[in-house]
Formats: structure tokens, sequence, C-alpha cells
């Protein structure tokens, strides 16, 4: 059974690469999250 992959239409190609950029910004916003964390239990003077 070789079912050959549908092409996808443009909508589709939009919505995947929508939810891949929003995972991209999902992470990026983690990490900065956890970077200001990191900062702000740092001591004072080494900011």
């Amino acid at each position: 059974m070789n079912k050959k992959r549908r092409k996808w239409t443009p909508e589709e190609n939009q919505v995947s690469e929508m939810k891949k950029i929003a995972l991209l910004e999902r992470n990026e916003s983690k990490l900065t999250i956890k970077r200001q964390c990191e900062l702000i239990s740092l001591p004072k003077f080494t900011v």
C-alpha cells in the first residue's frame, strides 16, 4: 500500500507555518522568562 502524500493546499501550508512560528515564539518567551528570573536572582552588584 503506497499511498502518495497528498499535496498541501496553500491554506494548510499557512496554518502549519503559523503553528511553527507560534511554537518558536513560545519557546523564545520561555527562554527569556527563564533568563529574567536568573538575572533577578543574581546578586544586585553583578548586574
